[in-house]
């Protein structure tokens, strides 16, 4: 008895790794005043008008994205909360099952009965993990993905629209060791996800839902 409610309590250990954010959201480096694309200068003697903004800026200054950021939060903290139940649950219907079998209150004939509470009790929990879990994860994904394409696409016709021959983003670790301020226009950029919003993400919700469905039927 007590090595079956042992073998599933090392489960609990999973909630402490829930615990972090799932928040896409980062701090953004300290920038110097703001560029317009229009103020870029041409920098090469091929004429070529170069520019970057700060990835890490975008999840904090795109409003959509602070949207979508905030309702998979929630969904992570439901999540969360309705796991941590089920585990106390668990764990206090555990803790009393052993009590009663140290004192040998549990006789043969309700012994498979307990078991089979206990195996059931498990289930739930695993089925709950393997499956909501799992559908928040993948939604997470998607929705990183699309938005990710949006934010691409927008970055090409801004920089059509603003004369620039080569946007580049500029992110921690990345390929680009160092860049002159100078060439920095993500506050621009932002102004402009967010003033064409409503059409940069435009079917955006619709596709990852879609999507999501989609893959979960295929399992």
């Amino acid at each position: 008895m007590n090595k079956l409610i042992a073998s599933f309590a090392m489960g609990a250990l999973v909630l402490a790794s829930c615990n972090s954010s799932t928040s896409t959201t980062e701090e953004s480096k300290a920038q110097t005043p703001a560029k317009t694309a229009s103020e870029i200068q041409v920098k090469n003697s091929e004429g070529l008008k170069i520019a970057f903004y700060v990835q890490d800026s975008i999840p904090s200054g795109f409003n959509y994205y602070r949207e979508i950021d905030s309702m998979l939060q929630a969904k992570q903290t439901q999540y969360q909360t309705k796991l941590e139940r089920m585990y106390a649950k668990y764990e206090q219907y555990a803790a009393e099952i052993q009590r009663r079998d140290q004192n040998n209150e549990i006789s043969s004939f309700e012994l498979p009965k307990v078991q089979e509470e206990i195996a059931r009790r498990q289930q739930e929990i695993a089925q709950i993990e393997q499956n909501e879990g799992r559908i928040l994860q993948q939604e997470t994904m998607n929705y990183t993905n699309a938005l990710a394409n949006k934010i691409s696409g927008a970055g090409n016709e801004y920089a059509k629209e603003n004369g620039i021959d080569i946007l580049f983003f500029y992110q921690k670790g990345g390929q680009i060791t160092y860049i002159s301020d100078a060439f920095d226009v993500t506050q621009d950029f932002i102004a402009y996800l967010n003033k064409r919003e409503k059409e940069i993400i435009s079917g955006v919700e619709e596709s990852v839902e879609e999507e999501t469905n989609a893959e979960e039927t295929a399992k």
